[in-house]
């Protein structure tokens, strides 16, 4: 494993190492069903710590390119295909590019041929969604929380979640943002609404599946 993490750049050591491997399994030097090289291995390989190579692996589980086996490993469940844009390319400019970006608005969309924007209806089959860990969950947050989770959000969400969700940004996407700077809504038409409200309505936006 020949994998060099920059120690001068402001990309993490862990974002980088899961770029590497991200590069690599969708490049197929790693394909479906393989196993990835253990903790230990890519620790001293790449001269990192173990709990720089256990983060990138646990973001490498959340984004669906791996999965940890019990007592057996890290194995890839990436199919080509499984992704429409390539990831590596949109983790990197996701931020390199982010600051770059405010403030700049162009009136011209880049022309594409017809048909050649894919549109996915993410179904999920019974047998896959985790009924039994979502009602243990259910379960605890009603124990834990009781009245309170009766009381109205504000109208931007829940603070606490807002507080979540910032965490989980910094530290599996490397994005910092505020909770202040989040909003959560009743599904993704009503928080389109707010976008062309805050930002007007005459000016083209992208937006990220998911």
């Amino acid at each position: 494993m020949i994998y060099t993490i920059d120690s001068s750049s402001h990309v993490p050591a862990y974002l980088q190492l899961y770029r590497l491997f991200v590069r690599d399994i969708t490049s197929g030097v790693y394909p479906c069903g393989s196993k990835l090289p253990s903790k230990r291995t890519i620790t001293d390989d790449v001269g990192v710590s173990v709990i720089t190579v256990e983060h990138a692996l646990s973001l490498l589980c959340d984004e669906g390119y791996i999965e940890s086996r019990e007592r057996s490993g890290y194995y890839v469940i990436y199919r080509e295909g499984d992704f429409l844009t390539d990831p590596v390319h949109s983790s990197k400019n996701s931020i390199d590019t982010a600051a770059g970006s405010r403030g700049k608005t162009s009136n011209t969309l880049p022309t594409a041929d017809e048909g050649s924007v894919q549109k996915h209806t993410h179904n999920t089959h019974n047998g896959d969604f985790p009924f039994t860990i979502l009602a243990k969950t259910m379960r605890k947050v009603l124990l834990d929380k009781s009245e309170s989770i009766l009381v109205k959000s504000p109208n931007q969400g829940s603070e606490e979640l807002r507080e979540e969700i910032s965490g989980y940004l910094a530290r599996s996407r490397g994005i910092f943002a505020d909770p202040e700077q989040i909003v959560i809504g009743a599904g993704a038409e009503y928080l389109y609404g707010l976008i062309a409200q805050l930002l007007g309505r005459d000016h083209i936006y992208a937006t990220e599946d998911p």
